[in-house]
């Protein structure tokens, strides 16, 4: 459970934490996991951990009647609706009875609070009758989703508050990545829409802005075909990062895209640099008969060492002399 369906909530902890966590050996009876990393991070990660099992301490299973004539508007087409409302109530697991039971008892599990407000939900859809009420969609990018979301779904969450209106955005099963479909009366439909259509005028209001960024730290960017800048513009938005020509020597980095996106881009390369200024170099003299054996088959001791605590180890080119062996013989940690 810790773990998550296809390790999920293992990936997310160490993505947000940048920490190493291990779990003991399958058939191990310790109850022991190690994580590794820096003492905030490792402290975030503890806590991230602490909460799920706290969570599955509390898992409850509750039965709600409903007629099975909702069962479908319920379940909303492609099942997107009740997708929708089992993430808005912290991924309980809702389960209808086989139709041929013709049974009346849905079943919710999750944690105790989520349940109740899955419950809650379902009740309200059949109660204002918004499961035959008014659908409609807007379209935007993949790429600006996070933003219509918000931190931790909070705009989302105001849209729903403020007009009634449940927004549904596509999930990796859609084909249609762009559609986002808002169900509810008509009139808080339409409400909706216009906030999410007011919202995607303002990510698509395209800025250019910069940042200064020492030449030193250039290469750390667009070494290995650009994957650092890759990720960062995937994660903010598409927002386009154009770094100095080579043999310019200038600090101004020029990013392109919604202004929201921009800040997040530069708020994260701010981030990048820090880590950069904070480390260190040190050099450990080995004789060079060792180096073989230090490095392994085909680099495969050294690569485990960088791996597991995230340096870059350089050795010097075979033949050269004390001097130069000297210099280059170092560890970048």
């Amino acid at each position: 459970f810790v773990i998550g369906k296809g390790g999920a909530n293992l990936r997310r902890i160490r993505e947000e934490t940048q920490t190493k966590i291990e779990f003991p050996p399958e058939g191990s009876e310790s109850d022991v996991i190690t994580i590794t990393g820096k003492k905030e991070n490792v402290e975030t990660a503890r806590d991230m951990i602490q909460k799920i099992q706290n969570e599955l301490a509390n898992i409850v299973e509750e039965e709600v009647t409903i007629s099975p004539k909702y069962y479908n508007s319920l379940i909303g087409t492609g099942g997107k609706l009740i997708h929708s409302i089992m993430e808005d109530c912290g991924g309980v697991s809702i389960k209808f009875p086989p139709a041929e039971s013709k049974s009346d008892k849905v079943t919710i599990r999750g944690p105790k609070d989520d349940v109740e407000k899955a419950k809650q939900q379902l009740l309200e859809q059949i109660h204002e009758k918004e499961l035959s009420s008014f659908c409609d969609v807007v379209r935007a990018k993949p790429v600006y989703h996070k933003f219509i979301i918000g931190r931790q779904g909070a705009n989302i969450k105001k849209i729903r508050e403020s007009t009634g209106a449940r927004v549904i955005l596509p999930t990796d099963k859609d084909e249609d990545k762009e559609i986002i479909t808002i169900i509810g009366k008509k009139d808080a439909v339409e409400r909706a829409k216009a906030e999410l259509e007011s919202t995607i005028r303002e990510i698509d209001n395209i800025v250019e802005d910069e940042i200064k960024i020492d030449p030193k730290h250039h290469r750390h960017f667009v070494a290995r075909r650009g994957g650092v800048l890759y990720r960062i513009a995937e994660d903010c938005g598409g927002v386009q990062i154009s770094f100095p020509r080579a043999g310019v020597d200038s600090d101004r980095v020029v990013l392109k895209g919604a202004k929201d996106c921009i800040e997040a881009a530069k708020q994260r390369m701010r981030e990048i640099v820090n880590e950069l200024e904070s480390m260190v170099t040190i050099e450990c003299v080995i004789p060079q008969v060792h180096h073989r054996t230090v490095m392994g088959a085909k680099g495969v001791k050294v690569q485990a060492i960088t791996s597991e605590f995230d340096v870059q180890i350089k050795f010097p080119e075979r033949g050269e002399s004390n001097v130069q062996r000297e210099e280059h013989e170092e560890v970048h940690q």
